[in-house]
């Protein structure tokens, strides 16, 4: 017959190998709560790294947005520039932007180099003498270097001159 003793001594071997599998399991759940963890961080990081990369693309676009207003401004104001002018002929085929009379403003008479004009830039020519014909004036735009040529008596001062058929 099994005694008290034998049977106390199964019960807690019986026990222990309760609190052991307890404590396997309790490992068990252990590593699995870590390998979840991981895999939680390794989610919030790249959720992290998507808002980075939106927050990046956005102050792109606002940079973006930005530079678009400027050009539209910048377009703007050279359209209003450019309709002060009119293009006239030097005569001889030589073509300037000259200021349309109702347009004067306090500025001085002056021509417009038409190439810069077309690349909208207001380049104002400048009268330089030609010792080769003494009866034509030339002048030079100081931006791309073209030269106009124009009878001696034609200047910006006297617009009326300038033959416009």
């Amino acid at each position: 017959m099994v005694g008290i003793t034998e049977v106390s001594a199964a019960m807690a071997s019986l026990q222990a190998g309760k609190d052991m599998l307890a404590a396997m399991v309790g490992i068990r759940d252990g590593a699995k709560l870590n390998e979840t963890r991981i895999a939680l961080q390794g989610v919030i990081l790249e959720a992290q790294q998507g808002l980075f990369a939106a927050q990046q693309a956005h102050t792109a676009s606002d940079g973006r947005i930005a530079q678009l207003e400027q050009e539209i401004m910048r377009l703007k104001d050279w359209s209003e520039e450019a309709a002060r002018y009119e293009l006239v002929d030097l005569s001889g085929g030589s073509f300037v932007y000259m200021q349309k009379p109702g347009m004067r403003t306090s500025e001085p008479a002056h021509w417009l180099c038409a190439n810069c004009f077309g690349r909208r830039q207001k380049s104002i020519l400048q009268r330089r003498p030609d010792e080769r014909r003494p009866t034509e004036r030339q002048w030079l735009c100081p931006t791309c270097k073209t030269i106009f040529g124009a009878s001696y008596s034609l200047s910006p001062k006297y617009a009326e001159l300038v033959d416009e058929s």
